[in-house]
């Protein structure tokens, strides 16, 4: 039968889902979630690796020496992340880093080149990892692929460009932007579906264990007093029958009198009287 847990599906508003599920899914995901987190701090790394490959051959030793501190950083914490279990910190730590890249891109744009074609592909390299792989909130996605998107626009208004230029490079920028949003979001609902499609699995094993267990419960040869017709236990302790099976399964006994007892008291009733 489907139940209402059944019918959940991923989504970005705060509330949707119970807090319990929710923070089992948390559970469930941090070690996916750590590993892109790593992935892409070594993806990011060889990317300043490459840069600064380019700047010393080029000498531009303070841009190098910019990238040289990316790929240590990167390096660091793609190591340091993959030691990590708590869902909390690795947030903390996603947040503080997506937001270190882009405050450091959107700060770069005051002192390089604006009209070097390179800063805007490269945001939409960026773009694609903070979209697709770092783990933090989706709301926070949208805000540091937005402020990117807004720091591009200012900047190819400060451009030589033509006009088409600059609109399409704009253009580029938000049809990424929107393009890993949308990705982001049905990747979120196929996990969570996976995941819920385990944890109803789960249930309906436990539910077929405690099945077996009560038919076995059932199935077991009872010792039954032949006077009193109590009942004796594993233990060797004697005790009513119904308090037997209360405490064997989940039947709750309910006591009534059958009619034969029934006329059986009446009749002894009536010789008492």
């Amino acid at each position: 039968m489907s139940t209402f847990e059944d019918k959940l599906a991923w989504t970005p508003f705060p509330g949707a889902i119970p807090h319990s599920i929710a923070k089992e899914y948390a559970a469930y995901s941090v070690n996916r979630e750590a590993g892109q987190t790593s992935l892409i701090f070594y993806a990011f790394g060889l990317f300043a690796l490459a840069n600064m490959t380019i700047d010393l051959t080029i000498g531009d030793p303070a841009i190098a020496v910019l990238n040289g501190f990316f790929v240590m950083l990167s390096v660091t914490a793609a190591i340091f992340v993959r030691r990590i279990v708590n869902k909390a910190f690795l947030k903390i730590l996603a947040n503080a880093v997506a937001l270190l890249v882009v405050g450091t891109l959107l700060f770069t744009k005051t002192w390089i080149d604006l009209e070097d074609w390179f800063i805007y592909f490269a945001d939409v390299l960026v773009i694609f990892v903070i979209c697709l792989t770092v783990p933090i909130n989706f709301f926070s996605k949208v805000i540091c692929a937005a402020a990117l998107v807004l720091a591009d626009g200012v900047s190819l208004a400060q451009t030589s460009f033509p006009d088409e230029i600059a609109a399409g490079v704009l253009l580029m920028l938000l049809a990424a932007t929107v393009f890993c949003l949308i990705a982001d979001y049905k990747m979120q609902q196929a996990h969570f579906a996976a995941y819920m499609g385990l944890r109803r699995e789960q249930r309906i094993n436990e539910e077929l264990r405690a099945a077996k267990r009560q038919i076995g419960d059932l199935q077991r040869l009872l010792p039954v007093c032949a006077s009193c017709k109590k009942v004796r236990d594993d233990s060797g302790r004697w005790q009513q029958i119904d308090e037997y099976i209360s405490s064997h399964s989940d039947v709750h006994i309910s006591h009534g009198i059958c009619p034969d007892c029934s006329q059986s008291l009446t009749m002894e009733r009536s010789s008492a009287e």
